[in-house]
């Protein structure tokens, strides 16, 4: 089922709304989220057998959930042993949990970060650390010390439970601020964050636990989402043996040049294994149609036909030297053609469009967004949620944003889509991606179904490529062709 993501922001203002909506207090919340988080430790030291912990405790309320945590934990019958941040600019949620956590019993040792060898000594003799060190709040880069610290520890190879987030990971963009220490296991306030799915972020979390303390009323109306598969492979569309081939759209795919025929090849199979009856290759090329099912057809008749086409794919492998791309553009959109993606050469000319519909569909990598937006390509790929937002209120239109994972965009509304792998980043994935978009949208679903179902069959057949025994380098993009029926039949 999908489920609700939060930034950093996002993540304040339901502990803000929690306190004065709902009448909580900020120590409330702390100690109901360190209980939820104790039992998940006591339940997974039971499994594993550990008996032994160092727990990690910052300045800060990531650093007071530890403290409120340590008490509990070794009511349990654990041994803890709190390693602490020598400092006097502690927060006061956590000043007061830890006095409360000493008068319990709990050892502590203080040591400044430098002191990497004093923090190493009881880490190598326990037999898991929980990391309280940084959380949400973190905002600025983490210094040289603390990137060392990591790197040191994470060498030692001891499972590690990190408490709502890894430390030193950028929660709205899932990349590490100077550092990052590594987590086999996060144990969440739910919501997660959003950048537990982007970038580095899957690989340093490890495995997730959500803590729930806020009621579901708190969190309805949530703009961004994580989806799950079992609530968009049901989209597919369903053909009763009974069907013909006039019930499942026509699909107009406007792609290649004279050296890039490959692309129009991807596209077309990719739309028809999505389903489509009949795919036409718009082209005025003297070239043979690159797959023998296309109807081939010209430009001329193209125009002439626009109304007929259930929906229209532009972009892949064109050339602007061979096709007017910006006519192209306005023509279709001048027709008032609903079911449209943009893809590859074609966005390059897409503010040229005089308007363009808000159910259109635009399908960027980041370094072509980059280029849209007139940004840095480094500011998009360490952004890509904003840089999503930024293209579908400049554009009017929706957003798939290409990456680990991809992102959907929609108004002010996202979608992270945590399927897919490495092996997609091979040139032709993304003429996969846009063919099989267009072909479902042609068969009847919607721009918004038709692009979330097309970015989780293309992922899904991605991991596939991998479960069956295959190295991840070695895909390429025509192998997900064979892939994407495949994930198709495991549905039912």
């Amino acid at each position: 089922m999908a489920q609700p993501l939060v930034s950093a922001e996002q993540a304040r203002n339901l502990d803000v709304r929690a306190i004065n909506e709902l009448g909580l207090s900020d120590l409330g919340l702390m100690e109901e989220a360190s209980a939820l988080m104790a039992e998940q430790v006591i339940h997974l030291c039971a499994e594993k057998g550990w008996k032994k912990l160092v727990l990690l405790c910052g300045a800060g309320n990531n650093g007071g959930d530890g403290w409120t945590m340590a008490p509990l934990l070794k009511k349990a019958n654990l041994e803890v042993l709190v390693l602490a941040v020598s400092s006097d600019q502690c927060s006061d949620l956590n000043q007061r949990q830890r006095e409360k956590a000493l008068q319990q019993g709990i050892v502590v040792q203080e040591w400044p970060i430098e002191a990497i060898n004093s923090w190493l000594v009881p880490i190598k003799d326990c037999d898991g650390v929980i990391d309280g060190f940084f959380g949400t709040g973190l905002t600025r880069s983490l210094t040289k010390p603390w990137k060392d610290l990591f790197t040191e520890i994470a060498n030692l190879q001891k499972p590690t439970l990190a408490i709502d987030v890894p430390s030193g990971l950028n929660v709205d963009r899932g990349y590490p601020v100077g550092g990052c220490l590594p987590a086999e296991y996060t144990l969440s306030v739910y919501p997660r964050k959003l950048g537990f799915y982007l970038d580095e972020g899957p690989s340093l979390c490890g495995e997730i636990f959500d803590i729930k303390i806020y009621p579901e009323s708190l969190l309805e109306g949530l703009p961004y989402q994580l989806m799950d598969k079992e609530d968009v492979l049901p989209f597919l569309p369903v053909k009763k043996n009974n069907a013909n081939k006039t019930q499942f759209g026509k699909v107009a795919i406007v792609a290649g040049s004279k050296k890039m025929l490959g692309a129009a090849h991807l596209s077309l199979l990719s739309a028809y294994r999505s389903g489509a009856s009949y795919v036409y290759w718009v082209s005025d090329l003297e070239q043979l149609p690159p797959l023998d099912e296309a109807v081939r057809l010209s430009f001329a008749d193209f125009y002439k036909k626009l109304n007929e086409f259930s929906a229209i794919l532009i972009g892949p492998g064109l050339n602007e030297e061979e096709v007017d791309i910006s006519g192209v553009l306005n023509q279709v959109s001048q027709a008032q053609i609903p079911k449209v993606v943009v893809d590859a050469a074609a966005l390059t000319f897409l503010s040229e469009v005089h308007a363009l519909p808000s159910s259109w569909v635009v399908t960027p990598h980041t370094g072509e967004l980059a280029r849209l937006l007139k940004r840095a390509g480094d500011e998009v790929i360490k952004d890509r949620p904003l840089a999503t937002l930024m293209a579908c209120k400049s554009f009017g239109c929706m957003v798939v944003t290409k990456g680990f994972y991809t992102v959907f965009g929609k108004h002010e509304e996202l979608n992270v889509i945590p399927y897919g792998n490495v092996a997609l980043a091979k040139a032709g994935s993304g003429d996969v991606l846009a063919g099989l978009i267009v072909g479902l949208m042609g068969q009847g679903l919607s721009s918004e179904q038709a692009s979330l179902l097309a970015v989780t069959l293309h992922g899904l057949a991605a991991e596939l490529w991998v479960r069956l025994g295959n190295h991840v380098n070695a895909m390429a993009a025509s192998d997900l062709l064979d892939l994407i029926p495949k994930v198709m039949a495991s549905k039912n």
